[in-house]
């Protein structure tokens, strides 16, 4: 046990070394601006994958709701489903808000693994497209372990992989195609998992803390960055801040 928890904070460490630089960068400019000199901003745009999967880091790509919807219920998840045009549904083992769905529920938390995929194939079925399951070792991060410093919240519906623009890897909340409680529900997990023992836990201090990126809609009033650093206000805390930016023009969502 022991071998096994040094083993995690190593990891842990040293993939907080191998960030830090690209954070203190943010930190010190802001994200807008490192944004938007970029010169892969747009990549993170083209919307060309259109699967639902989860907010996990370790997910990137498509469209995201925490497990795929799983706290919604079915109304509110078909419902997003169809807003997104989604062209397929995942599940992924070990999934935080599988298990939070678990305890809701009063359910065996050691079974989560088995509620994501339950609801994700259901879900695939109901609307009429192809289901997946990411297994751990698929997934695009250590498999015990979150290391997302940071979190984006988007507006545009067409944001899933930070990485294709040289952002930070981090959680990625949907947020055009979700009710607001939804979307701010979704939120709180990502930073809870952050701050917790999954996650870099007390790494993320006030001086260096968890940044929530709210991404703006240029063309919509309705998601707004105004409007998104409004929604998300109650969530910034001691050890996390909120700094967004707008997305390009040219792939904002209407």
């Amino acid at each position: 046990m022991r071998e096994t928890m040094h083993t995690h904070e190593k990891e842990a460490e040293e993939y907080w070394k191998a960030q830090s630089p690209l954070f203190e960068e943010l930190y010190r400019d802001g994200i807008a601006r490192y944004a938007q000199t970029s010169e892969r901003f747009y990549e993170a745009f083209k919307g060309d994958d259109r699967c639902v999967r989860c907010i996990d880091e370790g997910t990137p790509g498509g469209i995201h709701f925490a497990g795929s919807g799983i706290l919604m219920g079915k109304e509110k998840a078909l419902e997003a489903l169809a807003l997104a045009n989604a062209e397929g549904v995942s599940s992924h083992e070990g999934c935080g808000a599988a298990k939070l769905y678990a305890q809701r529920r009063g359910l065996d938390e050691r079974d989560a693994d088995a509620y994501a995929m339950e609801w994700s194939r259901n879900l695939a079925s109901l609307y009429g497209v192809p289901y997946t399951h990411i297994a751990k070792e698929r997934l695009a991060r250590p498999a015990d372990l979150h290391i997302a410093r940071a979190m984006y919240y988007d507006g545009t519906g067409m944001f899933g992989d930070p990485t294709r623009a040289g952002l930070p890897k981090g959680f990625v909340v949907s947020r055009r195609f979700m009710d607001i409680s939804s979307a701010q529900e979704d939120a709180a997990i990502g930073i809870s998992i952050a701050l917790g023992a999954h996650g870099f836990g007390e790494r993320i201090t006030e001086e260096e803390p968890f940044i929530i990126i709210p991404i703006g809609d240029p063309s919509s009033e309705d998601f707004s960055l105004d409007r998104l650093y409004k929604e998300l206000a109650d969530l910034g805390k001691e050890r996390v801040i909120i700094d967004g930016f707008v997305a390009p023009a040219v792939y904002a969502g209407e």
